[in-house]
């Protein structure tokens, strides 16, 4: 795990860059969002989350961090004129403050993008402190054309107060579920009461058999390593003309 100080350096150094991977609506094979996916890029390698997000996230730094890449989703959305949904992940301590309301205003301000391009992933690493605050924010993240996902959803969720409380308007499965043959624990999953209608998404696919299991459960919006793994920003256009259904049938002839 790298340390605070390496990141500090790190994030002075522009060494924080954006990886994104496509959500593919498997009714019709097309992308419909990316998911931007921080990495770190040092001495010629990329590095992983998994090598320092706890630390990120317990740290100062989430927060200029955060907002660097919320900068960069706004900036890329402008650039290809709303062609598809840009959803980042945000933790929960954010959610508190007024200050992420001014800095999605202040990039609208500047990037003038097409409205309810943004989605908001909040974390599961960490719990929500003040929940009655985080819904209250969120309502204004709403009212501002942003939409609200629940990251890496599992039975028993960390948010589960959230996800009954606030009107969110997506869910992603976790890969850990996505995985698991226990077909009562997926129907019930996706009959998990909440205020509104929410959209589901599933991660972790990396075979036909599951997108196929996934489709048949009604989760037609999926994310994973069948279709793409993450790649940087000079990949998207091409991304973004892949049928992925052809290119399915190609690799498979």
């Amino acid at each position: 795990m790298l340390t605070l100080k390496e990141l500090e350096i790190a994030f002075y150094n522009n060494q924080f860059i954006p990886f994104y991977q496509p959500i593919i609506n498997t009714t019709n094979g097309h992308t419909a969002a990316f998911e931007m996916l921080l990495r770190l890029k040092k001495d010629g390698q990329i590095i992983m989350p998994s090598e320092f997000i706890g630390t990120l996230e317990d740290s100062w730094l989430i927060e200029p961090v955060t907002y660097f890449l919320l900068e960069q989703a706004f900036a890329l959305m402008a650039q290809y004129n709303g062609k598809f949904k840009l959803s980042l992940n945000v933790p929960p301590q954010l959610l508190t403050s007024e200050e992420i309301i001014n800095q999605i205003q202040a990039c609208k301000r500047l990037y003038q993008p097409v409205e309810n391009g943004l989605i908001l992933e909040i974390t599961e690493r960490l719990p929500i402190q003040q929940i009655d605050n985080t819904i209250s924010i969120i309502q204004r993240l709403q009212q501002e054309g942003v939409c609200i996902y629940i990251d890496d959803y599992i039975p028993n969720h960390i948010h589960s107060s959230l996800i009954a409380l606030s009107a969110l308007e997506g869910i992603k499965i976790d890969k850990s579920v996505t995985n698991t043959a226990r077909i009562n624990q997926q129907v019930s999953m996706l009959n998990t009461p909440t205020p509104k209608d929410v959209q589901w998404i599933a991660e972790g696919i990396d075979s036909e058999a599951k997108k196929n299991h996934w489709m048949k459960m009604g989760v037609t919006l999926q994310q994973g390593f069948l279709f793409s793994p993450p790649h940087d920003e000079s990949a998207i256009a091409s991304m973004l003309e892949i049928n992925w259904h052809k290119m399915a049938i190609e690799a498979h002839s």
